[in-house]
């Protein structure tokens, strides 16, 4: 983990003995309650509070301090052990607070000899946790979870007999107090599952929780690897909550930049198996293109695979970082990708019409634009003087008129084809693609909108940078344009004008920027209002304007 200052260690020292000493004088007071132990527990939350302080300054001198990525990020987890820790102190207290305010009939017992267990053995994991961050010992951190599993089970247990007997014998003095301090105990029990996962994600330099770990630990064993040999280094965060980790040799690390050798992806059953499925298609329809599943496996509500690490360096790397050569290389990657696409898209071909749906798909994402931007959710708007009809009303107006155009023709499409999503490989000269949970059998206009508008999308504001991006978009609808052509696809500029409005408004729910959220949806109304206003002896004559969107 991250080297901590000596100031740091002493001040964490003195926070798990605090810690320490409140839990057994909870201990103390469930063997024999009194209101000494009571208020002397109570009294030492001021303390817990200074020292939780002291420790937070010491981590945000640090975190001031330059540091690498990884390095940050534990820090900030250690911080976060520290907000949980002072969480768990006061649990503590109220613990015995709670069963000092119940008064009850002489013949009502509680279970205070179990609590007392319960309390000692919590003493226990909190200074084992200790160990298990100052040490980097991952190891000793996923042995403190099954402890915990395990303590959970008899708490349950407990409780559930001191509630039946309760209610049994003395219904008159049940109430919820009598039970606050067995939950207040087993919110503590919870609560350290949440600081295991911040010591796990303090050792490895990125978010990570025990399901994570024991999923990386099982797919290592398929690939007969140990998981304590393993580097993990943080790669991606989906908006689908999947969480994604590079996987090179430890050995390998102290070279210099680590040598991937796979990727770690976990999240939502679902979403996980999905993309697995996704991945197992392409290597049926068109080998060589998506990367290998090395192992998979599943685990309660979520997933992980271990997938092919991919050589080469992504779109969105290619056209926003500086390279030797970049005008070339981004012409052999322009080339690349449209050979690819040409090849997938007649291989894959099937001559049965399609409608794109994209205003369908629109209104699906709308409440979560107006979530982001309620601006855009007006009934009527001015603009140059001229009163514009509301979103709403275009987008219905624009779905009516869609229905008239589908496309002549279906093939298998990425279906999130943004450019973070395509990788090349300058040595073999190759296109490979990624994320693919959302692939299908589609229109494939919808992947080519979307490719432009995650060009349209860089955040890259200079005149002669946003000139070289967006003749790379236009050299990509000139190719894209003249296949449409040799297919017979009269209304391929209709259903790029939809598709491209679709991905313009939907993706300003990640942008809170109002000035470049108002661009997009202003060049959205734009195009919709192109193609639904068109006379009906020029539909079929109408041309995307393509240079006004990249106009700012």
């Amino acid at each position: 983990m991250a080297k901590l200052t000596l100031k740091t260690k002493e001040q964490l020292h003195f926070l798990f003995l605090e810690i320490n000493e409140q839990l057994a004088i909870a201990e103390a007071y469930f063997i024999r309650p009194s209101p000494l132990l009571a208020s002397r527990i109570k009294s030492r939350a001021g303390y817990l509070e200074n020292l939780r302080n002291r420790t937070r300054r010491s981590l945000l001198a640090q975190l001031k301090q330059q540091q690498s990525a990884a390095q940050h990020f534990q820090l900030q987890a250690t911080d976060s052990l520290v907000s949980l820790l002072h969480y768990f102190s006061q649990l503590c207290r109220e613990s015995v607070l709670e069963r000092h305010n119940v008064a009850l009939s002489s013949d009502v017992s509680m279970p205070d000899k179990e609590c007392s267990k319960l309390l000692k053995r919590l003493n226990s994991m909190i200074s084992e946790l200790e160990k298990a961050l100052l040490n980097a010992d991952s190891r000793l951190a996923l042995s403190l979870d099954k402890e915990r599993k395990k303590i959970h089970l008899k708490l349950n247990k407990t409780l559930e007999r001191f509630i039946v007997s309760l209610r049994e014998k003395h219904p008159a003095l049940f109430s919820t107090e009598s039970i606050f301090a067995f939950y207040a105990i087993r919110q503590m029990l919870n609560l350290t599952g949440d600081m295991v996962a911040a010591v796990l994600s303090a050792n490895l330099g990125q978010k990570t929780t025990v399901a994570r770990l024991q999923s990386l630990g099982k797919l290592a064993d398929n690939m007969n690897a140990q998981a304590d040999n393993l580097q993990l280094d943080p790669l991606a965060e989906t908006r689908s909550g999947s969480v994604i980790s590079g996987i090179s040799h430890k050995a390998d690390s102290k070279t210099g930049q680590p040598e991937y050798f796979a990727v770690f992806k976990e999240g939502e059953k679902q979403k996980v198996r999905e993309e697995k499925q996704s991945v197992q298609s392409w290597h049926q329809i068109f080998p060589g293109l998506a990367p290998k599943i090395i192992a998979y496996k599943k685990q309660g509500s979520s997933a992980s695979m271990l997938i092919e690490h991919l050589p080469g360096i992504t779109f969105e790397h290619l056209l926003t970082q500086p390279h030797r050569d970049r005008e070339q290389l981004c012409s052999y990657a322009l080339e690349a990708l449209l050979k690819t696409l040409k090849k997938i898209w007649l291989e894959t071909k099937v001559n049965e019409s399609i409608g794109g749906q994209y205003m369908a798909q629109l209104k699906d994402r709308l409440n979560s634009v107006y979530q982001v931007h309620p601006k855009f959710n007006t009934q009527t708007q001015m603009l140059c003087n001229e009163q514009q009809i509301s979103l709403n009303q275009l987008i219905e107006r624009a779905n009516e008129f869609e229905k008239q155009w589908q496309a002549p023709f279906s093939v298998y499409i990425h279906g999130d084809f943004n450019l973070d999503n395509i990788i090349y490989d300058p040595v073999e000269k190759k296109i490979n693609f990624i994320d693919l949970h959302r692939s299908q059998y589609m229109d494939y206009v919808q992947d080519i909108s979307v490719f432009i508008i995650s060009i349209y999308r860089l955040n890259i504001l200079e005149t002669d940078e946003r000139a070289r991006i967006m003749s790379i978009a236009k050299a990509f609808l000139t190719k894209v344009r003249r296949f449409a052509k040799q297919q017979n696809d009269a209304s391929f500029e209709l259903r790029l004008s939809l598709g491209l409005a679709r991905s313009l408004i939907t993706s300003t729910r990640f942008i809170l920027d109002p000035v470049l959220s108002k661009r997009m949806v202003l060049r959205a109304r734009y195009l919709l209002d192109c193609v639904t206003n068109l006379p009906n002896n020029n539909v079929l004559r109408y041309k995307t304007p393509l240079k006004e969107l990249f106009v700012e």
